[in-house]
């Protein structure tokens, strides 16, 4: 079987799709089963093909513990794709020229710009400018030498940047060494930092006479990829292109939902790439917290179609070449920035009547804690616990995904969050491995104009790696 491979802009490495097996399927309870082949996990809910050809969606926490495991194997970290090739035994791919050439031309603006803030800060002299300007050709030559041979990742880049940073140091004199490293204390690498791609450009400190909260330290966004793909109707070809964004930052641990604003997107052509030529915003997405999950998330991806199919003008157009400009915003639901839209329930107190609170009330919304039952019902012991809630929300204003605490305020872990909705009424089950504490609460998030931050971006000028 032909592998497919997917080159990434960023780490440029190629990894290959693992072939599809027919396998048998069993649900959480081990009562249903179904014979099916992996086809992806979109989310949180796995795509199944049956032998018949039929492809069935399950929520991923519905299946059992070993099943969940083997998607969790089999679909773990992939790259995002952005250029498709066929690659046939012994062939050895490299990554496109534009795209090592895009990255390692961002690296060498970067030093040059930090050279000359060194410059200043520092007061370095010629020798020492010549100096370090050699040891950032060197550092460049290195990436692009990993680039090439598909092994740049977080590891590499790493060891990359402390090597280049030691020769540097060694470089200044003990006085600049300690200047240097107050340059590069924590709080100024935060505001500092670029992830590699094209660097995002707005106000990351918010605007405080405009009332809005400043944007999480740290939160950034970048290109991870872009790409044309195509699918052919009525005898045509059509093209249309897909962009991946990537938003990582500590800040990201604070959030709780997220969605896109696209105000800007055009070609080399200036013909506008948005969907039907207007700005557009998705609805927010809440974080999923996954059993497997280790710690706050850090790094959040986001998919964008620019010229969606339904418009048709690619077909006559044929592949983007480069996007001339792509802006808009990050929009974050961050409830520390207004305590009061978190919403704290008890369910000793609170469980079975609509909880009191005047934010939600402004918000239109309606929340009740139904039932604490266990899985399945007629077990002794039961296998598992459920949290059943129910929100009443026609204005899309709660976090469909709350957090649950035990009475000293230590965090419950999840086995996953069924039901939710992009507002209207919706029950939801919250899911344990264990019973939880008879003093649990559980805290509901409301988006308000005081918890949501923006997180703006523009690039320009961005190669878009060919559909073939």
């Amino acid at each position: 079987m032909k592998r497919i491979l997917f080159l990434s802009s960023v780490v440029s490495c190629l990894l290959a799709l693992r072939p599809a097996i027919a396998r048998e399927w069993t649900d959480s309870s081990g009562t249903h089963k179904v014979e099916a082949e992996l086809v992806k996990l979109d989310g949180e809910v796995v795509h199944l093909k049956k032998n018949d050809g039929a492809i069935v969606k399950i929520p991923l926490n519905k299946l059992c513990e070993e099943d969940r495991k083997f998607v969790r194997e089999q679909t773990a970290a992939p790259a995002p794709p952005v250029n498709v090739i066929k690659i046939l035994p012994g062939q050895v791919v490299a990554p496109s020229d534009a795209l090592v050439k895009s990255a390692t031309g961002t690296i060498g603006q970067r030093d040059a710009a930090e050279l000359t803030t060194l410059t200043e800060k520092l007061g370095l002299d010629a020798d020492q400018q010549a100096k370090i300007k050699a040891i950032n050709e060197k550092g460049a030559q290195k990436m692009k030498e990993l680039l090439g041979k598909g092994q740049w990742n977080p590891a590499t880049y790493h060891d990359w940047t402390k090597a280049k940073n030691d020769e540097i140091n060694a470089v200044l004199t003990p006085d600049q060494q300690e200047k240097l490293k107050a340059l590069r204390s924590p709080a100024n690498v935060r505001r500092s930092q670029r992830p590699l791609g094209m660097p995002s450009r707005g106000n990351a400190g918010g605007n405080p006479a405009s009332g809005k909260p400043a944007v999480p330290e740290g939160v950034r966004v970048s290109i991870d990829a872009i790409s044309n793909t195509h699918y052919s109707t009525t005898g045509k070809v059509v093209f249309y292109t897909r962009v991946r964004l990537k938003v990582i930052g500590t800040g990201l641990a604070e959030a709780k939902a997220m969605r896109t604003v696209l105000k800007e997107a055009k070609d080399d052509a200036d013909a506008s790439l948005l969907p039907n030529e207007k700005p557009s915003r998705n609805l927010f997405m809440a974080f999923m917290e996954t059993p497997w999950q280790r710690g706050p998330a850090t790094v959040r991806d986001v998919n964008l179609t620019l010229a969606p199919p339904d418009n048709g003008k690619l077909s006559e157009q044929g592949q983007v070449k480069t996007v001339k400009i792509l802006a808009g915003s990050i929009e974050l639901v961050v409830p520390t920035k207004d305590p009061a839209s978190i919403i704290t329930a008890s369910w000793a107190k609170d469980a079975g009547v609509p909880l009191k609170n005047e934010t939600l009330k402004a918000a239109g919304a309606e929340i009740t804690l139904k039932e604490l039952r266990g899985v399945p019902k007629d077990a002794d012991p039961p296998k598992s616990w459920e949290v059943v809630y129910e929100i009443k929300d026609p204005k899309g204003k709660v976090v469909g995904n709350p957090e649950f605490f035990d009475g000293s305020g230590r965090k419950l872990k999840t086995d996953g969050i069924n039901g939710g909705g992009a507002g209207g009424n919706v029950t939801m089950t919250a899911m344990f491995k264990s019973k939880p504490p008879e003093d649990f609460v559980v805290k509901f998030y409301l988006i308000t104009d005081k918890s949501v931050v923006s997180v703006p971006f523009e690039f320009k000028d961005v190669p878009v790696a060919q559909s073939p």
